[in-house]
């Protein structure tokens, strides 16, 4: 977890009495010795200079993962012209490609593994909701955010976090709020291929799940809110649907115009600004002059 690093990374510079630096590769790198090299001769003039010790993250976000392992493979022996610790941070996954492309590389490390408590993991996921909820609600529907761009493609650490999130909560058994499993399965159809069965299976669970919500005794309002973004998602799966399936077109077509129109109705009944219900019912229009 990046987040569970920073914090990690907090208490080494509390408690730790040596200096180290830090390097975040970028996406783009291609090597990791020349980039480490580069580092240091720009925070160090003197050949004679070197730091106490390097920290370096961002491995698993880089594009050339592959490539970049076995050139560090190939090129070991140069990594002993560093006269300093160098640390690598990485996820199980990164160390299990790491063990997989670059062993002998690998055979010179020392592994420490940091494992954070059960409840951090329920906290990031609480986090990651919130925040694609935030950048949903933002762009009012008015744009369709990709996954890259709400920070969940599958090659992102978020993305990458949020698996490992899951896997560990349901091996510790620890269980989510009814409110949050709704939430998740909606972000699970956000970042799922918008053109799947496994979109719509995310975005009608998570319907099924505010709607149980919703008639319960402790109704939150924002629950309808957000009822109603989940049925605008799946009235836009049914018309993207109705556009690439044209044997279903008419079915999938009446699918769409039901979701537009309830997400609507429950817009309307939380007193959602007369301009969003406007460009809601955009999307009416356009499933109802579709030939």
């Amino acid at each position: 977890s990046t987040e569970y690093r920073q914090i990690l990374l907090q208490q080494l510079k509390e408690q730790c009495s040596i200096h180290f630096d830090e390097l975040t590769l970028e996406s783009n790198s291609t090597t990791l010795f020349t980039t480490i090299q580069n580092h240091v001769g720009y925070l160090y003039t003197s050949p004679s200079q070197c730091p106490e010790a390097m920290m370096v993250s961002g491995l698993g976000e880089v594009e050339s993962l592959d490539q970049v392992l076995s050139a560090a493979n190939q090129i070991r022996e140069e990594f002993r012209n560093f006269k300093f610790p160098l640390v690598i941070w990485l996820t199980d996954n990164d160390q299990k490609r790491l063990m997989r492309i670059a062993p002998d590389f690998y055979t010179w490390s020392n592994s420490v593994i940091f494992t954070p408590p059960p409840l951090f993991f329920q906290k990031f996921i609480q986090k990651l909701i919130q925040n694609v909820w935030q950048q949903i609600m933002q762009s009012q529907e008015n744009y369709f955010l990709t996954p890259q761009e709400l920070g969940l493609a599958t090659n992102s650490a978020s993305y990458q976090e949020l698996e490992t999130s899951l896997a560990i909560l349901t091996e510790q058994n620890i269980q989510l709020s009814l409110s949050e499993k709704a939430d998740l399965e909606f972000v699970q159809g956000r970042i799922a291929n918008n053109n799947s069965e496994t979109a719509r299976t995310h975005y009608e669970n998570s319907l099924e799940q505010w709607q149980t919500l919703i008639t319960s005794e402790d109704n939150n309002p924002r629950w309808l809110e957000k009822m109603g973004h989940v049925q605008f998602y799946l009235g836009l799966w049914w018309k993207n649907d109705a556009e690439r399936n044209r044997p279903k077109f008419t079915f999938a077509l009446n699918q769409a115009r039901k979701y537009f129109t309830e997400a609507i109705k429950t817009f309307e009944d939380i007193g959602e600004e007369s301009n969003s219900i406007t460009n809601h019912a955009c999307y009416i229009a356009s499933v109802s002059f579709v030939s």
